[in-house]
């Protein structure tokens, strides 16, 4: 997956109608998804300027939970050229700091049972008790499976990337924080 520049990004933003935001969090997702890799990328982009990123992350749910969905209607799949504006705020995922879901979001639900991350069917709203958070996977080094991160959340794979991401959001004093979700292009 090549590098975006803020201006790469911002213009994709606004092709798709999107509000560019001061401070914003974007991630990327691969055409490739290679399954259960850590292949997409997060970039956080301010005053036009990426100042964190790209990190490696992902934008799908690993493997246990395509296999084994969490919810009996499938495994969410965050929709993508689509921006949650305010939509994320600083909390706890599994007692660990995070970006926490705090508004409705749209996903898809992957019911397939296979290792692929798909589109299926019509989107459908994920409110904020579903937990598609932004946060870690392993808090001592960089993982490389997904497995068990992710059900859905977008997950930074280095513990210093996120920690830097994190770092940003709270220098940024913004209370919710919109997240883009990309399709590469």
């Amino acid at each position: 997956m090549k590098t975006y520049t803020a201006e790469e990004i911002e213009n994709r933003m606004l092709e798709l109608k999107m509000i560019v935001p001061d401070f914003h969090l974007v991630g990327i997702r691969s055409q490739q998804s290679i399954p259960d890799k850590f292949d997409d990328q997060f970039y956080v982009i301010e005053n036009y300027t990426v100042v964190g990123g790209p990190y490696w992350c992902t934008t799908n749910p690993g493997n246990d939970y395509l296999l084994a969905p969490l919810n009996t209607k499938g495994a969410a799949l965050l929709v993508a050229d689509k921006q949650y504006v305010n939509c994320f705020q600083k909390g706890l995922h599994k007692g660990k700091p995070a970006l926490i879901q705090c508004k409705d979001l749209l996903v898809f639900r992957d019911n397939d049972l296979d290792i692929y991350a798909e589109e299926l069917g019509e989107p459908v709203v994920a409110p904020p008790e579903c937990r598609i958070d932004i946060h870690r996977a392993n808090e001592k080094w960089t993982s490389i499976i997904i497995g068990k991160w992710s059900a859905g959340c977008q997950v930074i794979a280095n513990p210093v990337d996120f920690e830097q991401m994190l770092h940003l959001c709270n220098a940024s004093a913004k209370g919710f924080f919109t997240y883009s979700l990309l399709k590469e292009w």
